[in-house]
């Protein structure tokens, strides 16, 4: 015993100096279960049972218990000062009411997975309004804070239920490996366990049955902690789920109102496309119909022309005027004309609304809009 307190001192002193892990393994290869509790950066729950002591590594909280003493690595840790808070009233003796007594392991074995419990079912009870309230004010109200929460929240959330889950899981294996129970509760007895049977041996009977009334009472503390745990944890898989519900329904929405501007976006291309269109139609039959008239007048006045061919004329002349119009030499004289404007102008329209249309049924076809 007093090696094993030594190796357990030289332990704190590695993990408050954050020695490398190869410089412990030299000291002796068999004690690699004792190294991997003093680790700060393993995070796997575990809890083994040795001969002498019962390491705990239950996230922020790494400790060692014995019959006489408990070494907590990091004891200013949050789960370290939740497992301090939770043994030292069990400690006093005003506390046990008159009743039995518990192995001292076994208290601090008990505090620190009520610790634990205890801290996951706070942060739920934290976290669960804050979600309801998310859950009821989206996806209509879909804003930058609103969606930051709802991130924070589900992070959250999945902490929680590894966490949750990784202890549901130990005590677990706790419950189906009958062994280790066994091996707890002869700790510190002048009992052995059979290999072959599971069955334990003790030099004096009284501890034979101490031994087993004690494991009766670790199955029932494992397994109330156990239902405690697995109700946490499904409440968070619970929430989780909604919030991812939540976040897929955000999704549809948000890509439901993209789908929209992209509609609004395509139309009114289209429609500028269109009232392009009409008024270079528009532009293009106002000017052909304004020279065609002035040409009419022109002729019908002129002395010079006589014997001509004044349809003749009349064609060639629209026909030179008309190339005109895509080329540096376009005359035009529709500003002098009151009725032009309005003819160019219901052109405009007539012309925008048909090829719109047009244009409109195309896309509908092509199932684009």
């Amino acid at each position: 015993m007093p090696g094993l307190v030594g190796l357990c001192l030289y332990f704190v002193c590695v993990s408050e100096t954050r020695s490398e892990p190869c410089i412990v393994r030299a000291i002796e290869k068999s004690i690699q279960t004792l190294i991997l509790i003093a680790l700060p950066t393993i995070e796997i729950m575990s809890l083994i049972v040795r001969e002498h002591a019962i390491l705990l590594n239950l996230g922020s909280l790494r400790a060692m218990a014995m019959q006489e003493c408990v070494l907590v690595f990091d004891q200013n840790s949050k789960g370290g000062k939740a497992f301090l808070e939770s043994l030292l009233p069990r400690l006093n003796p005003k506390a046990m009411n008159g009743g039995p007594c518990m192995p001292f392991e076994l208290e601090v074995v008990e505090a620190a997975l009520l610790s634990r419990i205890q801290r996951l079912e706070q942060t739920l009870i934290n976290l669960e309004p804050r979600v309801q309230g998310l859950l009821e004010v989206l996806p209509n109200r879909l804003t930058a804070d609103v969606l930051e929460q709802l991130r924070i929240s589900k992070q959250t959330l999945v902490e929680l239920g590894s966490r949750a889950g990784a202890l549901r899981q130990m005590l677990l294996d706790l419950l189906e490996d009958p062994e280790e129970i066994r091996r707890i509760s002869i700790m510190g007895r002048n009992c052995t366990l059979n290999k072959g049977t599971d069955n334990v041996e003790c030099s004096v009977p009284l501890e034979k049955q101490i031994a087993e009334e004690e494991e009766e009472e670790i199955e029932m503390l494992l397994e109330n902690y156990l239902q405690r745990c697995e109700s946490c944890h499904g409440q968070a898989e619970r929430l989780l789920d909604s919030a991812k519900e939540m976040e897929d329904s955000i999704a549809v929405n948000l890509s439901s109102r993209r789908l929209e501007v992209s509609r609004v976006e395509l139309l009114l291309q289209v429609g500028a496309f269109c009232v392009a269109v009409g008024a270079l139609v528009a532009v293009k039959a106002g000017h052909i119909m304004i020279t065609k008239l002035e040409l009419e007048l022109f002729i019908d006045h002129s002395d010079v022309i006589s014997g001509g061919n004044r349809e003749s004329l009349l064609s060639n002349a629209i026909n030179e005027d008309t190339t005109g119009i895509f080329g540096m030499n376009l005359k035009s004289y529709l500003e002098e004309h009151v009725f032009a404007f309005w003819l160019t102008t219901a052109g405009i329209i007539i012309g925008a609304v048909a090829a719109f249309f047009l244009m409109y049924f195309y896309l509908k076809t092509r199932k684009i809009l």
